[in-house]
């Protein structure tokens, strides 16, 4: 299976969930718990399925890689802060486009119900935070990410980081995901386990939860402007310092599953016997992001999900 269709294949069956949802589940869109049951379904279906099938089909051993050999230490702990902070680099990273965008509609639409207990907040974590990180870390880290890392870590990092952005189908919400893309990368990258990149992501959409639930309290309200712009701008600095303190001490756990694209230069030399040798050296090459784009650019898949990108672009600001 050619691992382009892999983000083509979500995007198809999140089209035909929606559609059904929308013929049959119309009348129950303001119900909390269906559109928990939704997202579920949705992440489960379009991202876990697939995932597991390909990873089936090619006898990829993936699933000892997500936390085979981790110990508890400050490294889970560090992921998380990553995560948190994270999620406001992500909403700076955004505002230009949403600047933009507020200049033909009065308001950004709201991506998350809401949720005015804690019933509906543990819901809501299991639906929207452990269930995406775990299947999409996986799907974007463990399948897309090691198929090209063969062109190098950091075409990996961003290619993955790149498709995972942009099938989110939305341009309010790329730059942030794209962010976050590439944070997940630089930590999976550096310990060969997506345990790590898990945990942030589930920190990420925890956040992103916990200040949808924390506008039921009006103390919040009083401060909300000022504790997020603070958050926002002190962000940037945290994720930087946190992702050279965890390059830092991390230490990288054995992979078997990397095979570099390598260059190779040969040699001749004559014995004093006077047979000839030839000598053939392998080197991984390494930085090759220009090689990797040149690669997922040559499938006709690609362009489907950018031409579904733009459209969905497009109708984000036009409708």
């Amino acid at each position: 299976m050619d691992i382009c269709i892999l983000p083509l294949i979500t995007t198809v069956i999140q089209l035909i969930i929606g559609t059904v949802w929308e013929m049959f589940f119309k009348s129950y869109e303001s119900d909390f718990y269906i559109t928990m049951l939704q997202i579920f379904l949705t992440t489960f279906l379009s991202i876990g399925v697939p995932a597991y099938i390909y990873l089936l089909k090619t006898k990829k051993r993936i699933f000892p890689d997500i936390a085979s050999d981790v110990k508890p230490n400050s490294l889970l702990i560090q992921a998380f802060i990553l995560g948190v902070s994270g999620q406001f680099a992500g909403i700076l990273v955004n505002l230009p486009v949403n600047a933009i965008y507020l200049t033909f509609k009065p308001e950004i639409p709201q991506n998350h119900p809401d949720i005015t207990n804690l019933k509906q907040l543990a819901v809501g974590i299991i639906a929207m935070c452990v269930t995406p990180a775990f299947f999409e870390e996986i799907f974007f880290r463990g399948i897309i990410f090691n198929h090209f890392r063969r062109f190098g870590s950091s075409a990996a990092t961003v290619l993955s980081a790149f498709l995972f952005a942009t099938v989110h189908y939305s341009a309010l919400n790329f730059a942030g995901p794209f962010v976050l893309g590439l944070i997940f990368g630089i930590i999976t990258a550096r310990t060969h386990r997506i345990i790590y990149a898990i945990i942030a992501h589930f920190a990420v959409n925890l956040v992103a939860l916990l200040l949808t639930y924390s506008t039921n309290f009006p103390i919040f309200e009083s401060y909300a402007n000022a504790v997020m712009i603070a958050a926002i701008f002190i962000s940037v600095p945290i994720v930087i310092h946190v992702v050279n303190k965890f390059r830092e001490l991390a230490e990288p756990l054995p992979y078997s599953e990397i095979h570099p694209i390598e260059e190779t230069e040969e040699s001749t030399f004559q014995t004093e016997t006077g047979d000839t040798v030839k000598i053939i050296q392998h080197q991984p090459r390494e930085k090759m992001i220009y090689l990797a784009f040149q690669h997922i650019f040559s499938k006709p898949c690609i362009y489907i999900i950018l031409a579904f990108f733009i459209f969905t672009a497009f109708a984000e600001f036009m409708f």
